[in-house]
């Protein structure tokens, strides 16, 4: 394993990390968590981090992502409430509703916001509309979000019982590919390939799935989708938490209950290596802009839902400074 650098941040939440992201100007890191809070943590130089603010939702937090300019944040709750957050003015307002908990969130545009929900519904939202307008368009899913990711006007959602839908922005109400995936139990993260050909998903039985929308090939023969196992130790096969591409070399790095960070060359289907290990599940992650660092979230993820075990893992976020081998496929 490549032993990095790495420093573990100061005033962690209190209660289990539901996912982390950089803020895209890089300054900035976020936390959502179990606690009903965002944290927000300032980034310096040289591997360093301070405790900027947090701010509470009275609810868990499932997902928060930064808007495009750094200055917003827009989470989703457990009671199905969307909150936009301006880190400028401090202030905090509802602008999205849902039945159920939201699952999925992300940014259009530095206006439009589109949240998926365990409800079976997609919305978005025109956060300039005063409170209670309602959303700007509906979508009906097939079943409940477990988690979604945008890139280029993709919108690509994974739902309960393996199933996958694809939007294309520009025409916001129409599913354009809606699937079944060949992994065999519950997804638990999916994130689109760079190239915008495929996805990466995950579940929670250690493996991870790559495939690829077939017909939006135009000249070279189609790449085959694959799965493999990627968290398994003694035997247990883990889930796969959190998935990533690392913003310049594209490799796709996987993040297991079983406590590792690892990146994998899908040109060759191989591993590359195994950047980060820890006692404690590795519930998100999340590449500073700049693919100079990893951002790391270790917390309890439930596998074993006991008071004992509640109490067992450890909830921190670490900083891991990359070194070019651990994240460069051998194909570059």
């Amino acid at each position: 394993m490549a032993q990095l650098n790495q420093i573990e941040l100061a005033n962690p939440p209190s209660d289990s990390i539901n996912n982390i992201q950089h803020s895209p100007n890089g300054n900035y890191l976020l936390a959502s968590s179990w606690d009903n809070k965002v944290y927000i943590y300032q980034l310096g130089q040289n591997l360093s981090a301070n405790s900027l603010t947090s701010f509470d939702l009275n609810s868990p937090v499932l997902v928060s992502k930064w808007d495009p300019t750094s200055s917003k944040i827009f989470s989703g709750t457990g009671e199905g409430k969307g909150i936009l957050y301006d880190c400028n003015s401090q202030q905090s307002v509802q602008v999205a509703s849902h039945e159920k908990g939201i699952k999925g969130v992300a940014w259009i545009n530095e206006n439009m916001v589109a949240t998926g929900s365990w409800d079976k519904t997609l919305k978005y939202w025109d956060i300039r509309s005063p409170p209670g307008s309602g959303p700007t368009a509906q979508v009906e899913l097939a079943e409940r979000c477990y988690s979604m990711d945008y890139r280029n006007d993709h919108l690509i959602i994974a739902m309960a019982q393996r199933a996958v839908a694809l939007i294309k922005t520009n025409n916001p109400t129409t599913i354009v590919k809606s699937e079944r995936v060949q992994l065999k139990f519950q997804s638990r993260c999916i994130k689109l390939l760079p190239s915008l050909l495929g996805y990466a998903i995950s579940s929670v039985e250690s493996r991870t799935a790559v495939h690829y929308f077939v017909d939006d090939y135009d000249c070279e023969p189609p790449k085959l989708s694959f799965a493999f196992s990627c968290h398994k130790l003694n035997d247990v096969l883990y889930p796969v938490h959190d998935l990533a591409f690392h913003p310049q070399t594209n490799c796709l790095t996987t993040a297991g209950g079983e406590g590792t960070v690892r990146t994998w060359d899908l040109s060759t289907q191989n591993p590359i290596s195994v950047i980060a290990s820890f006692n404690n599940p590795i519930v998100s992650i999340d590449y500073h802009p700049s693919g100079q660092s990893l951002a790391i979230a270790t917390s309890n993820d439930f596998l074993d839902a006991t008071v004992e075990t509640h109490h067992k893992y450890k909830t921190s976020i670490y900083l891991a400074e990359l070194n070019s081998q651990s994240v460069t496929p051998a194909t570059m």
